[in-house]
């Protein structure tokens, strides 16, 4: 008896549903689930970016620029392809917070602006609260969707909400002992470190009898050493205050391919800072953590056999 009790108040539940269901929300609806698609991410030779009243121009005239001045992380080119060339809609945004959503990507999220060798794509990109959920929208905002990749569950808008300098290229070093033709780091009251060419190979400043392991596992650290992040004024004051005083040493390093060369001034470690200060020719403010730094900072003796 219990039992067709229970079956007739849901058949009940289930008639009353259907009554009031008019088929406004039915999946019925179509829409292009690869709207926002690039299928040949190949042709792409621009990336703009609206965001916070700036905007950052990523153009490929010969190569990735930022702005027209700053190389582009490599890396970050790649995901934004492979995001473009797979993005899908998983459904549009409830009607219930449409206009909420709406005014966040106005406000908050990214106008994203795509060209490639056959037209312009544009659209906005942006997302929940918690960053867990990625919304694209057409240019009018008349449709939002929320999208994603099947199998990848990261934050798709997060590549868009990049600032400028995250968009930039990070490798600081990219030299070799093959084409380092001198390498000095002069410190202001401690032993210089001069590393130089000589005849054959590279030599170390006072050094007679040298420790080849030694010296060869320190050249490999500039083979593919990245900087942490660059700094603009304003943005930490604590580094802003340091760049005014004087530095503690200079990095000078020659590479045959002048490109790679740099010249670099080093600050002293503020207390209880993970990150050195530096700044290069152009007075770029860039920090490198102390660990990695410190293992470039060595003496000549440190490359002796007899140390």
């Amino acid at each position: 008896m219990n039992k067709h009790i229970l079956i007739l108040i849901g058949l009940i539940v289930v008639s009353v549903g259907l009554f009031f269901y008019d088929g406004s929300n039915s999946s019925s609806v179509s829409f292009d689930v690869d709207m926002f698609q690039i299928e040949d991410t190949s042709s792409l030779k621009s990336l703009i970016i609206e965001r916070f009243g700036k905007k950052i121009e990523i153009q490929n005239p010969d190569g990735w620029l930022l702005n027209e001045r700053y190389a582009v992380d490599p890396s970050l080119i790649k995901v934004t392809k492979a995001i473009m060339s797979q993005v899908s809609i998983i459904r549009p945004v409830s009607r219930l917070n449409f206009d909420e959503i709406k005014t966040d990507l106005l406000t908050k999220g990214a106008k994203v602006t795509l060209g490639t060798k056959t037209g312009v794509k544009s659209f906005y990109a942006g997302g929940n609260a918690t960053k867990s959920v990625g919304y694209f929208a057409n240019e009018n905002l008349t449709d939002i969707y929320v999208v994603g990749i099947p199998g990848y569950e990261n934050y798709l808008s997060g590549i868009f909400e990049l600032t400028l300098n995250q968009w930039r290229d990070r490798m600081l070093f990219a030299s070799n002992w093959r084409s380092i033709q001198n390498l000095r780091i002069k410190y202001s009251n401690a032993e210089n470190l001069d590393i130089y060419f000589d005849k054959k190979f590279l030599a170390v400043n006072s050094v007679n009898l040298l420790d080849t392991a030694v010296f060869m596992d320190y050249l490999s650290q500039y083979e593919q050493f990245m900087l942490n992040d660059y700094l603009d004024e304003g943005e930490f004051p604590r580094y802003d205050s340091l760049s005014k005083v004087e530095p503690f040493a200079t990095l000078t390093l020659d590479d045959i391919d002048a490109s790679r060369s740099r010249n670099l001034k080093i600050y002293p470690l503020i207390p209880k800072e993970r990150f050195y200060l530096l700044k290069d020719d152009s007075d770029q403010m860039i920090v490198v953590d102390k660990g990695r730094m410190e293992k470039l900072m060595k003496k000549g003796s440190y490359f002796s056999v007899n140390k």
